[in-house]
């Protein structure tokens, strides 16, 4: 696959945990990350489409990864490790299954996470880049407002093959490009499917104007409370 001529795809819907698209993140990388994991429905036909392209990436970067190792021991004089060097070569998914943090028991979503590397330097000098922001509606976002843990979100990311030598696998990561907010939960705060709640039979609740004449009772039921 040639240099720079990776797929971009945009993905299905799905809820944001913890995203920093507006200010990148520099705790443990001083050139910063812009970054974001998506819990996108298993069912999803976009998911099940995406997961096999990915796969498919996955399987052409791991024959190209398993004929060059070949090929250089073959040329170094060692066929005889050959078969030991190319069997300890796995694939690893970019997907995974989210699981409840209190049961363990999965939730029928699926997680991804994608990375914007936000400085570094180059051979024309310094450069900065973050993620284009759009609107629901399409409208680029010049000063996006704040976006939190559920808000619901697409991504344009492009699909990036891999081999990391170091632990000898090969898989394919999501480079992000561009983000569009379809629903917004700004700063950390949650809605009631952030925190699992759905709609339920019920008295229908709407937040008190608390001011002066609020109707709080402060009486205790005790007359006499010892003060």
């Amino acid at each position: 696959m040639a240099a720079n001529n990776f797929p971009k795809r945009v993905t299905p819907k799905g809820v944001a945990i913890y995203p920093r698209l507006n200010t990148p993140d520099d705790k443990f990388n001083k050139a910063g990350q812009y970054k974001v994991k998506l819990a996108i429905d298993g069912d999803d036909e976009g998911l099940a489409k995406l997961r096999e392209e990915v796969e498919a990436l996955i399987d052409t970067k791991y024959d190209e990864v398993i004929a060059e190792i070949t090929e250089n021991l073959t040329k170094q004089g060692k066929k005889g490790l050959i078969k030991k060097t190319t069997e300890a070569v796995s694939k690893v998914s970019p997907f995974a299954a989210e699981e409840d943090d209190e049961t363990g028991e999965e939730t029928g979503r699926v997680l991804i996470n994608a990375k914007m590397t936000a400085s570094g330097t180059g051979k024309k000098g310094p450069w900065t880049r973050k993620p284009a922001i759009f609107s629901a509606s399409g409208k680029k976002l010049a000063n996006p407002p704040m976006i939190g843990s559920g808000s619901v979100l697409k991504l344009n990311v492009e699909l990036f093959p891999y081999y990391a030598a170091n632990d000898k696998t090969v898989g394919v990561s999501f480079r992000l490009e561009a983000a569009q907010v379809l629903t917004i939960v700004s700063g950390g705060a949650r809605d009631a499917a952030g925190y699992g709640f759905g709609a339920e039979d019920g008295d229908d609740i709407d937040d008190m104007d608390v001011g002066n004449d609020a109707p709080f009772d402060t009486s205790s039921d005790d007359e006499d409370d010892g003060l």
